[in-house]
C-alpha cells in the first residue's frame, strides 16, 4: 500500500509543478527604475539583452511609464541582463538574470537605478 502512496504523491507533485510551469511560461519581464534620488524615471528605456555563449546581444526595449515601470513581454532567454537608460543621467549597470526555465516570468525584486552625472 505504501508504493501506491509513493506513486500518487510523485505524480501530484510532477503534475503541479508542471501546471505551475505552463500558467508563468509567456516570457513577460516587469520592473521599474529609479533616477539616483529614488524618484520615478519617467521615460527611460529599458534594454533586454540576451546572454550567447560569448556576447550580449541587444533583443528588445521598452519605454517606462508615468511610475517608473517597465514591462518587457515575449521575451524566452534563460539568460540575460537590463539597463535602463535617460538623458541627464548614467545608465544603470548592465545586471544579469537567470531563470529556472525557458520564458519564465519575471519581476524583479530591485528597481534599476539610474546613475547622477
Amino acid at each position: 500500500m505504501r508504493y501506491v502512496w509513493v506513486a500518487a504523491a510523485l505524480v501530484l507533485l510532477i503534475g503541479s509543478c508542471t501546471l505551475w510551469v505552463g500558467l508563468h511560461d509567456d516570457g513577460v519581464v516587469r520592473g521599474r527604475v529609479v533616477q539616483p534620488d529614488g524618484q520615478p524615471a519617467v521615460g527611460a528605456t529599458v534594454s533586454f539583452w540576451e546572454k550567447t555563449l560569448t556576447t550580449l546581444e541587444r533583443r528588445a526595449a521598452t519605454q517606462t511609464g508615468s511610475d517608473g515601470r517597465f514591462v518587457l513581454t515575449g521575451q524566452p532567454a534563460h539568460h540575460f541582463a537590463l539597463q535602463a537608460e535617460k538623458s541627464g543621467f548614467d545608465a544603470s549597470p548592465r545586471t544579469l538574470y537567470r531563470r529556472y526555465f525557458r520564458g519564465q516570468n519575471l519581476v524583479l525584486d530591485e528597481p534599476l537605478r539610474l546613475g547622477a552625472r
